[in-house]
């Protein structure tokens, strides 16, 4: 999947969702300079996206959401868009028996 694939089925849900469409794009838009910073850093691709789940997972931690010390699923259409942005093999990325984000409290939380 490419990243304007991914935008767009990002964008479609949460247009379904309600949720406000300019925050959304603010968030892919820091997302996209904060990679492009990293790689400019010689950072490898893994790594970079390591460092966003620690973010994300930092946020949603802050925000109490799940149960202490809980691992998270972030929203798969989240994660397309990454994994577009970062094309790589992410096997070993995907945790068994982790919290579900709902995209809804991710935006929530997150933004």
């Amino acid at each position: 999947m490419n990243v304007q694939q991914a935008e767009k089925e990002l964008f479609h849900q949460v247009t379904e969702l309600g949720l406000n469409i300019d925050r959304v794009r603010l968030f892919l838009k820091k997302l996209i300079d904060e990679v492009t910073k990293l790689q400019r850093k010689r950072k490898p691709q893994i790594r970079i996206r390591f460092l966003m789940y620690c973010i994300w997972a930092n946020g949603l931690k802050k925000a109490k959401f799940g149960p202490p010390k809980s691992k998270y699923a972030f929203p798969p259409a989240v994660l397309g868009f990454l994994r577009a942005v970062l094309p790589r093999n992410v096997r070993g990325e995907l945790l068994r028996g982790s919290v579900q984000v709902p995209l809804e409290d991710f935006f929530n939380i997150i933004m």
